[in-house]
């Protein structure tokens, strides 16, 4: 599995949980996807990815963007 950069994951992770700001986490996000250094089903210590955390903040938009783009939801 490719590893994410840990700054960028950490921005995008910050703007989901802390934040909640959509538009900046989709814009993190969507810059990560074109630099091609995002893994989109990386998880946290918890074992959440980041389309769990979407979903617990109620991110739809944000949502679909990762599932386009590989995002898989496992329970």
């Amino acid at each position: 599995m490719k590893w994410s950069d840990e700054k960028v994951y950490g921005e995008l992770y910050d703007a989901i949980c802390f934040d909640d700001d959509e538009e900046r986490a989709i814009e993190i996000l969507n810059k990560a996807l074109a630099d091609d250094t995002i893994n989109v089903n990386q998880t946290d210590t918890e074992g959440l990815s980041l389309i769990h955390h979407a979903e617990m903040n109620c991110m739809d938009d944000l949502q679909e963007l990762l599932r386009e783009n590989g995002a898989i939801e496992e329970d």
